[in-house]
């Protein structure tokens, strides 16, 4: 099991998150397994897409986040002004109609 402090701090991290609107899946602490339970999966070469944040190798850094996270919140840092990081496609028959119109 997670200290108390830690379980704490996860919960205000996800208070917080939730109050400027990120969505989460319903949200648990992970649990920590005894030597009688099956370890969580290591970290495919391929990656840490598709692969649980357990399994992912943690930040020196920043205690208790996976390193890749880390490294994505610094790029994003870096290009703060940059138009369209985060910007939702268009609906396809929308955008096929304007193609339409153009001369």
């Amino acid at each position: 099991m997670p200290s108390p402090e830690r379980r704490e701090l996860a919960e205000v991290v996800v208070h917080y998150l939730r109050s400027a609107g990120v969505r989460l899946k319903r949200w648990k602490p992970a649990l920590s397994h005894s030597p009688g339970q099956e370890k969580p999966p290591r970290a495919s070469p391929a990656g840490p897409f598709g692969t649980p944040l357990q399994a992912l190798p943690l930040s020196e850094s920043v205690e208790g986040v996976p390193r890749f996270l880390v490294q994505i919140c610094e790029a994003l840092r870096c290009h703060l002004h940059t138009e369209g990081l985060f910007r939702k496609s268009g609906s396809v028959t929308r955008i096929k109609a304007l193609k339409v119109r153009a001369p």
